[in-house]
């Protein structure tokens, strides 16, 4: 069977959307015994260049509805300029895309007894803008889905962020989930993640999410990464339901990394070394250079960091975090100093206590004042040794 020139109206009564006239440039339907072939493009009739070419082949089980849907399918889509405004057209009522813009798309899907066996998607998104303005952005990149025996495999390569005139250097990344009758479990593994304008990227998140994420400050790049999240599947007896995170360990090795200092823990900037975390206890080992750290239950201001070397070990053995340094060493100014460092942390007032002992060069005493924990100074004992110095 074939057809051409044929219009169809899209009328959504659920919403005030003004009905939409979409073109069936062609199409063929060819069936032989139990193998059927679908072949078809379309083109919205609004003036834009959007456009859809469709081609998917089946096996199928019966010939009618339930022995289609139950057959063996393959099919590959070419999107062309299809703008967030279209796509809202066909998603529920009360769905809303954070973006304004359009993307090329092109698709690859195969599916058996109507589940879903792999699929491949293929970006190219340029001039995306969020509703409320703001820098115009690209995104493009590839990803494969593929079902294994407990769950999925998604592999994400050259994913390219552009941001007005800077541009994220190509990441890949690859994500699996394994399933049982009580946990789910996400396993991660991600190279050359670089992590900046996070004003932008906060524009399309929740507003509580958002403030999370603008807080952190985060910026860097994450050279490579692995690890690992749990969750419990049992929620109140039912099974399968999205439950709280259960044990995770994260792997990173970095570079520039910078984060504010969040729930009384230390925050850095330009950090270069490598972080192992798991729900109980963390590693942080560095050697970086021109780098600073924040942390105002102590320090007033950043201190800036002209070397630092060493690694922190943390543990949360109940309400407290306690962080330990068996051997760093610091540069700051004139200051050189090795040694060791404990400190017991309130995550919700900050530094509790901390024992810091070593050897201590000083070249200029006035680079002193810089490193003084003014925050829990008295202000006339602050006064003090400011003048003293």
């Amino acid at each position: 069977v074939r057809n051409s020139d044929v219009s169809v109206i899209y009328s959504d009564r659920l919403t005030d959307r003004a009905p939409m006239v979409i073109d069936l440039v062609k199409s063929r339907f060819k069936l032989e015994g139990l193998e059927l072939s679908v072949d078809a493009s379309l083109r919205r009739r609004d003036g834009s260049q959007s456009r859809v070419d469709f081609f998917a082949t089946g096996a199928l089980r019966a010939l009618d509805l339930q022995g289609m849907l139950g057959g063996t399918w393959r099919a590959h889509a070419d999107l062309s300029a299809i703008s967030a405004e279209l796509a809202e057209a066909f998603l529920p009522p009360t769905w809303r895309l954070p973006i304004n813009g359009s993307a090329n798309v092109a698709a690859d899907v195969s599916w058996d007894a109507a589940q879903l066996r792999d699929a491949s998607l293929s970006l190219d998104a340029a001039a995306l803008q969020p509703p409320d303005g703001g820098d115009r952005a690209s995104v493009s990149g590839r990803a494969e889905l593929t079902r294994t025996a407990s769950g999925w495999l998604c592999a994400v390569d050259d994913f390219v962020v552009g941001v007005a005139d800077r541009e994220w250097p190509a990441a890949s990344m690859r994500l699996s989930l394994d399933e049982t009758d009580t946990t789910s479990l996400v396993r991660f593994d991600v190279a050359n993640m670089t992590v900046y304008d996070l004003p932008y990227l906060a524009s399309f998140l929740p507003e509580q999410a958002a403030n999370t994420v603008l807080g952190s400050r985060l910026s860097g790049t994450i050279v490579k990464g692995d690890g690992f999240l749990q969750f419990d599947r049992d929620v109140a007896g039912v099974s399968g339901a999205p439950g709280a995170l259960d044990d995770y360990e994260v792997n990173l090795e970095y570079v520039g990394l910078s984060v504010a200092s969040l729930y009384g823990l230390p925050g850095f900037s330009n950090l270069t070394g490598t972080l192992r975390m798991t729900d109980e206890t963390g590693s942080l080992t560095l050697n970086s250079e021109d780098a600073a750290l924040v942390l105002p239950s102590l320090f007033a201001e950043d201190v800036a960091i002209d070397e630092i070397a060493g690694t922190l070990i943390w543990r949360q053995p109940g309400d407290v975090v306690n962080v330990v340094s068996d051997a760093i060493r610091v540069r700051s100014r004139s200051l050189e100093a090795t040694g060791t460092l404990e400190m017991v942390i309130q995550p919700e007032s900050g530094v509790e206590s901390a024992d810091i002992a070593g050897s201590w060069s000083l070249g200029d005493v006035n680079d002193a004042k810089a490193l003084l924990p003014t925050a829990i100074l008295r202000p006339k004992l602050t006064r003090w040794l400011q003048e003293s110095l």
